[in-house]
């Protein structure tokens, strides 16, 4: 018998649960060959490995900023004057965040050369050249059952198409991100000084935009992995989304499958 070597794909359980051990639920009703199959999970494992390095960078952000937070709590502006600092590397971190989210995007839309033989090299703007791709190639038949991954796409286009293209866009071409940097404010009558994580333009902190926009995207790729292979279940099986009490306490996965009745014939013996 060959050796086998076992190796960890990531060390995230969360993204592993979520992405990997989900398709694996779903494996045996996909109905595409065990070629394409074995493609489709190799570009699961590489949306992982990108998700995992879009973590890191929050994670580095979030810990820069915890830091110089607590080493900046303990002093005191003499100055009259705010004191500005740019120089952390935090505004490097949140540019490195955003170039990865939308690389891993780009490795996301991969899944459908496996799955439908449609071939992309990136995301594009907001999804709008995967909903070009969909209903350009995909018979009607498959396209009327790909309906719901296209609204995910659709519903999702504003918040990835404003980060993940025009702001990733503009600090890979243009210019570094906008930034308040960490701001310390003059003592005041009291004798103290304030010290402000830095913010976005909006007044945005970086540490919020970050968790909320991993959060997003972790959910994003989540849903849309799931609502793609189902495209290709046998006719009667449909992808089920398991309420939130239901789901397994250890591997909270969020879809299953459920037999549609509407499509089962008298007399085939199904239940």
């Amino acid at each position: 018998m060959s050796d086998v070597a076992l190796s960890r794909l990531v060390s995230d359980k969360d993204i592993s649960t979520r992405l990997y051990l989900q398709l694996c639920d779903l494996k045996d009703a996909i109905l595409i060959d065990e070629r394409r199959k074995g493609d489709l999970f190799r570009c699961v494992v590489e949306i992982m490995r990108k998700l995992e390095t879009v973590k890191y960078h929050r994670d580095n952000l979030l810990k820069r900023v915890s830091e110089e937070m607590r080493v900046r709590g303990g002093t005191r502006n003499e100055e009259i004057c705010y004191i500005v600092d740019l120089t952390t590397g935090v505004e490097k971190e949140f540019e490195a965040f955003l170039m990865q989210g939308k690389a891993c995007l780009d490795v996301l839309v991969k899944i459908l050369q496996p799955l439908f033989q449609v071939k992309l090299h990136s995301y594009g703007h907001g999804g709008t050249k995967v909903i070009k791709a969909l209903r350009k190639n995909l018979p009607p038949a498959e396209l009327q059952l790909a309906e719901n991954l296209i609204c995910l796409i659709e519903n999702d286009r504003e918040w990835i198409g404003k980060w993940f293209k025009d702001e990733r866009d503009t600090v890979t071409h243009y210019r570094a991100i906008v930034s308040s940097g960490f701001v310390t404010t003059p003592r005041s009558a009291e004798g103290e000084s304030r010290h402000l994580g830095p913010a976005l333009m909006d007044g945005t902190p970086f540490c919020q935009a970050v968790s909320v926009l991993y959060h997003n995207l972790l959910t994003f790729c989540e849903d849309f992995i799931p609502l793609a292979v189902s495209v290709n279940f046998p006719k009667g099986i449909l992808l089920r989304l398991i309420p939130e009490g239901e789901r397994d306490a250890e591997y909270p996965r969020k879809y299953g499958m459920v037999l549609n009745r509407a499509e089962v014939t008298p007399g085939t013996g199904a239940t």
